[in-house]
């Protein structure tokens, strides 16, 4: 199996995006797979969100459809440590969420808020309000902009927005503020253009590893990523 997932976490909010989903035999997404305290949680489930009591809340903006369970789930510590651990059965309740994909599934993808301790309240709020937009949700990129925050994690080059990348990258702006990483740390360079007018950098290309330079009526970074393994460069607007 192969597929494309994203998480961006603002705030308290965690935005999961997957596309591509391409494989052989049944496929699932799993959204919740929780042990509970006492299996007497209440689960409710409405069209596009659902809430597990003392765990929080899930949006599914889309509204595709998906699958849950409430059991009881039987085994024993030995099954997963052979030298410590004992042969008594124990039995735990769970509560699972999951995207059903199906058999052999091509190009699949899927979309969800999951909204961690929220209340059941607070789920169904979010869930009438939606501030979350998704960008772009394939091979290229997965995009989504939640309040000032557009964040995007780039497969290849392409564009979302006001940012366009020459290749794999994440990008983070908020605001005046935009961040630039290369997870792959395989890239010697990155270059973003972001197409957003009235804005004067703070970072200079006296600043190590960067450059900014004007371009239209927005600004191309470039950002030297040898030896940086990951680690993420900011660049300042005011």
């Amino acid at each position: 199996m192969r597929a494309l997932k994203s998480w961006f976490l603002i705030d308290d909010v965690m935005v999961c995006v997957g596309s591509d989903i391409t494989g052989e035999g049944t496929v699932e997404t799993i959204v919740e797979n929780r042990k509970l305290r006492t299996g007497n949680e209440t689960f409710t489930a409405a069209p596009g969100w659902c809430h597990l009591e003392g765990t929080g809340g899930y949006i599914f903006p889309d509204r595709t459809p998906v699958q849950s369970l409430r059991e009881n789930r039987t085994a024993t510590w030995r099954e997963i440590n052979l030298k410590y651990g004992t042969d008594d059965p124990i039995t735990r309740p769970y509560q699972t969420v999951w995207y059903a994909h199906g058999a052999a599934p091509a190009g699949q993808g899927y979309y969800y808020v999951q909204l961690p301790t929220a209340t059941l309240d607070q789920t169904k709020s979010y869930a009438n309000k939606l501030p979350v937009q998704k960008l772009r949700s394939d091979s290229t990129a997965h995009a989504i902009r939640l309040n000032d925050v557009l964040a995007a994690n780039f497969w290849t080059t392409g564009t979302v927005a006001e940012l366009t990348t020459d290749g794999p990258a994440s990008v983070v702006s908020v605001g005046g503020v935009v961040t630039i990483s290369d997870p792959t740390q395989t890239r010697t360079s990155i270059t973003v253009d972001l197409d957003k007018p009235g804005l004067s950098p703070v970072t200079t290309s006296l600043t190590a590893g960067l450059r900014v330079s004007r371009r239209g009526r927005g600004w191309r970074i470039v950002v030297d990523t040898t030896d940086r393994h990951g680690h993420s460069a900011v660049v300042r607007f005011r």
